[in-house]
């Protein structure tokens, strides 16, 4: 109804890349953002001018990143975000280390860390120069809450934080207990956005 298309991909660390191709995950998420981009501009039906891009829980650390560095981005949703995977993920929520240590590759908490390292949006979120909507639920036990603050504060171009709360629903990881609003409203957001990078 927005007008707008769809492209999901599976990248490093995720789905059928890590299980069928042993593919980790990778700090410079930016490499893969600009092969999907690539694909996308290459397509005769897609507008160059109009490329959003959101990404979901960790994807809250790959959008920023993939958006700072790629310019033919237009608009970016952090849906969960994801400042710093060591500190907010991988400290915050214990019980999802081993699942991680996968992800990226690590053979345990040792490397993990070391790894675990470079996945930060600091120093990097600064460079951010397209809309950026973060969303993030108030009581997310998952991902740290503050790690939205962090990465709004950081960025410099027009932004707006979104915290849902619990007397509203959405207060949860990812929204999830609220997405009937919550999508419309990035999707909304988005659409928005992209309009305007086309004026």
């Amino acid at each position: 109804k927005r007008g707008m298309a769809c492209l999901t991909v599976d990248g490093p660390g995720q789905g059928e890349t890590l299980r069928l191709h042993d593919i980790p995950s990778r700090p410079d998420y930016e490499v893969a953002t600009r092969a999907a981009v690539d694909y996308l501009v290459a397509r005769p039906e897609v507008d160059p001018d109009r490329i959003g891009l959101i990404g979901v829980s960790m994807g809250g650390y790959y959008a920023p990143r993939g958006a700072v560095f790629d310019p033919r981005v237009k608009a970016c949703v952090a849906y969960g975000a994801c400042f710093d995977l060591l500190a907010d993920l991988y400290d915050f929520f214990p019980p999802i280390q081993g699942q991680m240590e996968w992800l990226i590759g690590a053979k345990g908490p040792e490397e993990a860390r070391k790894k675990l390292k470079e996945f930060t949006l600091d120093g990097v979120i600064e460079r951010l120069t397209c809309p950026l909507l973060v969303v993030h639920g108030e009581e997310d036990y998952i991902v740290a809450p503050e790690s939205a603050q962090k990465t709004y504060d950081g960025a410099r171009g027009p932004k707006e934080l979104r915290m849902w709360k619990p007397d509203e629903g959405g207060a949860a990881h990812c929204n999830m207990d609220n997405t009937p609003q919550v999508y419309p409203y990035m999707f909304d957001w988005l659409a928005d956005r992209l309009s305007e990078s086309a004026g």
